[in-house]
């Protein structure tokens, strides 16, 4: 997928997570481990973030996931949380996502 990182024993359940957003965000999975992105790419990665950290509980091992440091994966947590509360076609993504995998988003 882009990182050797995720750890083994959530491969499986992290890529339906990933193939999940990427398909509900129009965006190429690979794009997730890239340094840029528009404004879809920033959202996806910002979610997969909130995801993976609720999972994990470490921000620095999402962190790693994304080759990213753990402020960042914190930073872009909270901005996405903004977003969904400022703006609704965001906040019905992360909807469209948690309904699909059955997941409490905030």
């Amino acid at each position: 997928m882009g990182s050797v990182k995720i750890p083994r024993v959530y491969g499986r359940k992290f890529g339906k997570w990933i193939r999940v957003v990427c398909r509900v965000f129009m965006v190429e999975p690979e794009t997730l481990w890239s340094l840029r992105g528009g404004k879809r790419v920033v959202l996806a990665r910002q979610l997969l973030y909130a995801m993976i950290f609720n999972e994990l509980k470490s921000l620095s091992e999402t962190a790693a996931i994304f080759n990213r440091t753990h402020g960042a994966v914190w930073h872009g947590i909270r901005s996405l949380k903004v977003r969904c509360g400022e703006d609704e076609q965001v906040r019905n993504w992360v909807r469209d996502v948690g309904g699909k995998l059955d997941v409490k988003m905030f």
